[in-house]
């Protein structure tokens, strides 16, 4: 199930669904909207978490009619895109944003096409979005974000020292509460969240490709953008590379 596009049958009309291969080691699906022609400008559209590219569903119909070519894509770690790792004790630096940053422009540039109009975020995909703008701005030219501000990149040197654990915070409250990322950060969730009473397995949980990979990431996303040292480590990362 995982490997078809989704049934024209379920999609709004004027809306395809397709896979593009070799996107950064990804076997990328996306939804598209406005492509008969390849001289409309690109608007790519970034989901949130939990989410998927049909979220857009009803917002790319109106983006076609007014012009634009529109794609909206399952991020990695998401839908009935493949090729990352599942793993709940795999490697995550795949998750790191300037990654994320390359499958998009990997996906861009795959599908023939060296700029974005505008580069569109939701929840999670908003500081994505955002990266996108920032690392590479020739690429994508403007941003909109959504329920989700970015604070910038971080500072260069050490991680700035918290004032206040949330944790500790939480943990003292009667009855006694967890932060829902650090949960989500668990093994816990994926058997009481993810997988059904008397499933073994995910794959086609609702028709949604859902992980302990995917589920893990969003509690550790803030420690990985740290580690990376976006300003002092733009030189090198790919994504910066003109193609």
């Amino acid at each position: 199930m995982m490997n078809v596009a989704v049934s024209a049958e379920v999609l709004p009309p004027g809306i395809r669904s397709r896979f593009v291969a070799n996107v950064n080691g990804l076997r990328m699906h996306i939804l598209e909207a406005g492509y008969e022609t390849d001289d409309r400008p690109v608007v790519l559209l970034l989901h949130g978490f939990p989410e998927l590219a049909w979220s857009w569903r009803k917002v790319m119909p109106a983006l076609a009619a007014a012009g634009f070519h529109v794609v909206a894509p399952d991020q990695r770690g998401y839908g009935r895109t493949t090729g990352w790792d599942g793993a709940y004790d795999g490697d995550l630096a795949s998750f790191r944003p300037l990654n994320l940053v390359q499958d998009l422009l990997d996906l861009v540039f795959a599908m023939g096409r060296r700029h974005v109009r505008a580069v569109v975020g939701h929840d999670f995909g908003a500081p994505i979005a955002a990266h996108c703008a920032l690392i590479r701005p020739d690429v994508f030219t403007s941003l909109v974000m959504m329920s989700a501000p970015f604070a910038g990149p971080p500072p260069v040197g050490a991680a700035p020292i918290r004032q206040a654990d949330i944790h500790a915070a939480l943990a003292r409250l009667t009855p006694a509460r967890k932060h829902y990322q650090w949960y989500y950060s668990t093994r816990q969730p994926f058997g009481v969240c993810i997988v059904p009473p008397g499933r073994d397995d995910w794959s086609d949980v609702l028709g949604v490709q859902l992980s302990q990979t995917q589920v893990a990431r969003g509690a550790r996303r803030s420690e990985l953008r740290r580690d990376d040292r976006m300003l002092g480590s733009h030189a090198a990362c790919p994504a910066t590379s003109r193609r």
